[in-house]
């Protein structure tokens, strides 16, 4: 079975003062939707919007701040840092086994 995921909920992107919040938003919803609707019982679609969300909020600390270093440092806020990555792997946990087809 293959396993993608949706795309995390991006504090970059998606924080109410980020520029298009709103379209950044509905696009990123919109693509999310589409990507769980390719779920298939050998191609599993994992939602981990709820693993980067609490109390309706992005948990921002699980995303880099800045990235570069020295005069290439930089805002980030779009890549997952160490902590973002041990939730994808928690959240991988959760998908159900893989259960061929059985041909009736």
């Amino acid at each position: 079975m293959a396993v993608i995921t949706t795309v995390p909920p991006l504090p970059k992107l998606l924080a109410p003062n980020a520029e298009n919040a709103d379209l950044n938003r509905h696009l990123w919803s919109t693509f999310n939707k589409a990507l769980l609707e390719l779920s298939t019982p050998i191609f599993f679609v994992l939602d981990v919007e709820p693993y980067f969300m609490k109390d309706g909020l992005v948990q921002e600390e699980l995303f880099e701040s800045f990235m570069g270093q020295d005069a290439k440092r930089r805002p980030d806020r779009m890549h997952l840092n160490p902590k973002g990555m041990d939730v994808i792997e928690e959240a991988l946990k959760t998908v159900p086994p893989f259960q061929p087809p059985t041909n009736n």
